[in-house]
């Protein structure tokens, strides 16, 4: 089931791509959150449950660290035009 989740999610990718070559902006204020959103949901359930295995304190900070950073990272990228 998640293969072919991730097989939907890159065509939907690829989908976003093409429709934004083509209609521009409008396309792309939509279609561009609904893949990202796909993309969060396959790192959230796939992810985070193997996260959950590791119940020590210097993993729960790296994997607070690295989440922390990658929220920054799409931050920085929001001010990007």
């Amino acid at each position: 089931m998640r293969a072919s989740l991730a097989v939907v999610v890159v065509a939907a990718s690829a989908t976003a791509v093409l429709a934004g070559t083509v209609a521009h902006q409008p396309m792309i204020a939509v279609l561009v959150p609904l893949t990202a959103g796909g993309f969060v949901y396959i790192a959230a359930a796939d992810l985070i449950p193997e996260l959950q295995h590791d119940r020590s304190l210097r993993a729960l900070v790296v994997q607070t660290g690295l989440i922390s950073c990658g929220i920054a990272v799409m931050a920085l990228l929001t001010l990007v035009d």
